[in-house]
């Protein structure tokens, strides 16, 4: 595919591409080097180095990057996102409801349904406030573009499970980070963090043989951390294991944690230099974004537009406004100074499924008010169909259940969190289709507040809720570079399929929670082809 002829011009590229100026021509050999020869001493691409396989250029060029021809890497420019919410369609929408209700609902007799509605259609409020004062917060955030080089070394860590099925959205992850760091990081290094044994280990380091910046992790099997630590936060202490042998975790050395589905654009650079540059916080988290081309799953697609939408609500609230991240953190856009990670580690005991709220009420602890906003977005893959969403949204409510039990996190940190996963898992029983059926099946057809003036909490959340999916929704619509007829018509429809959305959402958060009830055990890699 040809390169982008204007330059700047904003394109969501099927493939990159690459100009004259970008590299130069490399004559890659028609018989390629046998799987069995890659780890050979004689093979000039790759080179142990304690746990870690260096993939070495062949002496050419820095900036031959020959292999790069990965589906949907975004090229941010001079239409980055633009995620400053828009406070009117909240506000329109809170007015329309108000207006519904108080036409067509009063105050009713006070049966067993009427007090019941009342309660749990209330308990999301806190929610709303605190998200509805990030909103606020976050509307003087914008996306700026950096001028200049930092000299600073960035550590872009990925663990991957490296099997067949995930190496597609891995190598688009791992292309991204080559094709925009160079700009304006002259220190970078991605650590792709695997198992020894790993499905696609060789096929990886073959793969970028070429890039001497790619450093491929490859963890013992029999490694195992004090605590018994498993899953992804044994590969994350792991890696901080392998900095210290190396004396690389120092406070000028910045990780970016990523993740093997979640690529980048100039944007995540430009504010990576941006932070090193002012240098007054440890730990920075940015907007998750997911692009419509990265996904199979229509439903899926649109079922993430929550995700935008709390990221510029009640997560900025925490990790932007107030600088502590007591809601927890994203496991992905995650910049963090080395020092930090050193002192923190991720060792928090075998049954951990959620490393990285764990990792946020540690830093809440120990370090309050030091966090702050990272002003860009990663572009990740929704799941590639509804059981997978399932899946996916089920292991973190069990997680995050079974982290309010853990004695090691100070409870001080952890109410705002408690009340938010609590409203999450039950979620189920104040769902609107529930309550239509279970009205119907004992004839209860009038679900009219105790109180006239309740109507308002009603319609404050529910519009709050409406608004986070619209939000996101545009959010991942300016993510995917899509055509302006899709901002028009997409809304229109999701609002009716809304119910159906945070159904399946809190359906999901509800067998997790009776997956922790049983001390379900696992950690549930899904697909993403894209």
């Amino acid at each position: 595919m040809k390169a982008n002829s204007r330059p700047g011009a904003p394109k969501l590229l099927d493939y990159v591409g690459w100009t004259a100026d970008d590299q130069q021509t490399v004559e890659v050999p028609a018989v390629q080097p046998r799987v069995d020869d890659l780890m050979t001493a004689r093979m000039p691409i790759s080179k142990r180095i304690g746990g870690a396989v260096r993939c070495e250029a062949i002496p050419l060029h820095p900036d031959d990057y020959t292999t790069l021809r990965t589906p949907a890497v975004r090229i941010a420019s001079d239409r980055p996102v633009d995620f400053a919410p828009r406070m009117g369609k909240l506000l329109f929408i809170f007015v329309l409801c108000l207006t519904i209700d108080f036409l067509f609902i009063g105050a009713s007799p006070h049966n067993w349904l009427n007090w019941y509605l009342t309660f749990v259609w209330c308990t999301y409020l806190p929610l709303t406030i605190i998200g509805f004062l990030g909103a606020l917060a976050v509307r003087n955030q914008r996306i700026q573009p950096y001028v200049g080089v930092r000299q600073e070394q960035v550590i872009f860590l990925i663990p991957t499970v490296a099997r067949k099925d995930t190496l597609p959205g891995l190598y688009r992850v791992i292309d991204s980070i080559l094709l925009c760091a160079p700009r304006h990081l002259t220190n970078y290094t991605i650590h792709l963090l695997l198992e020894e044994d790993a499905e696609g280990s060789i096929e990886i380091q073959h793969h970028y043989r070429l890039h001497k910046h790619v450093i491929c992790i490859l963890i013992p099997k029999k490694y195992t951390p004090t605590r018994g630590t498993r899953y992804k936060a044994r590969a994350n202490q792991y890696a901080v294991e392998y900095r210290r042998q190396l004396g690389i975790n120092g406070s000028d050395v910045f990780i970016y944690h990523g993740d093997d589905d979640t690529s980048i654009g100039h944007d995540t650079i430009w504010s990576i230099a941006q932070f090193i540059e002012k240098n007054d916080h440890d730990l920075a988290q940015g907007l998750l974004t997911f692009p419509h081309q990265l996904s199979k799953s229509w439903f899926c697609r649109l079922a993430d537009s929550i995700r935008p939408g709390d990221d510029i609500s009640r997560f900025y609230f925490c990790t932007g406004r107030i600088g502590t991240p007591l809601v927890g953190l994203h496991g992905e856009h995650l910049l963090i100074r080395a020092t930090v990670e050193e002192e923190l580690g991720w060792d928090f005991g075998p049954s951990v499924t959620v490393e990285d709220a764990y990792f946020g009420l540690h830093f809440a602890s120990r370090y309050p008010g030091r966090a702050t906003f990272l002003p860009s977005c990663s572009y990740g893959a929704s799941p590639s169909s509804v059981s997978e969403f399932i899946r996916q949204r089920r292991r973190w409510a069990a997680g995050l259940v079974k982290l309010l039990a853990d004695r090691s996190i100070p409870w001080k940190t952890k109410p705002f969190l408690c009340y938010s996963i609590a409203n999450w898992t039950i979620g189920l029983f104040q769902h609107i289709i529930l309550i239509v059926i279970i009205a119907g099946a004992t004839h209860s057809t009038d679900t009219s507040p105790i109180l006239s003036a309740i109507i308002a909490v009603w319609c404050a959340n529910f519009a709050f809720q409406v608004w986070m999916y619209l939000e996101g929704l545009r959010v991942n619509l300016e993510a995917s570079q899509a055509p302006r007829s899709r901002f028009f018509f997409l809304p229109f429809m999701i609002i009716p399929i809304i119910p159906f959305l945070s159904f399946v959402e809190a359906l999901s958060a509800f067998l997790g929670l009776l997956d922790s009830m049983r001390k379900r055990q696992g950690f549930d890699v899904i697909s993403k082809e894209l």
